[in-house]
């Protein structure tokens, strides 16, 4: 999905502030929102698809085309949509640790590092 690539790289030129603030506005307090929009994307692209498909190709083969199409495009889509996320609530976390209304005690935290 070449829509969290140009968001990834969106993301990545953010300074950590102005990061934290797109994050929380439109993904972490609205989580709900987003996947419910991706869920509606991929039954219109699954109506679509599934439409030319058996247009062109018939009935039969066209709607098992279809199911064989609607179920890889849903692992992507699941699969992009969790790394995109995964990547970008790490950062969240890491660049929310030191902010002043943060309560965590970080007395017994140990920094690893990897060689």
């Amino acid at each position: 999905m070449n829509f969290f690539y140009f968001l990834d790289k969106y993301f990545d030129k953010l300074d950590d502030f102005k990061f934290q603030v797109t994050w929380r506005k439109y993904f972490h307090d609205h989580l709900n929102r987003v996947i419910s929009t991706l869920f509606f994307f991929w039954i219109l692209l699954l109506v679509f698809f599934g439409a030319m498909f058996i247009e062109l190709l018939g009935p039969l083969f066209g709607l098992v085309l279809t199911i064989f199409f609607s179920g890889y495009l849903a692992y992507i889509l699941i699969f992009q949509f969790l790394r995109f996320l995964a990547k970008h609530n790490t950062r969240y976390i890491q660049s929310g640790i030191f902010d002043e209304g943060n309560t965590f005690n970080h007395d017994d935290v140990v920094e690893t590092i990897k060689k």
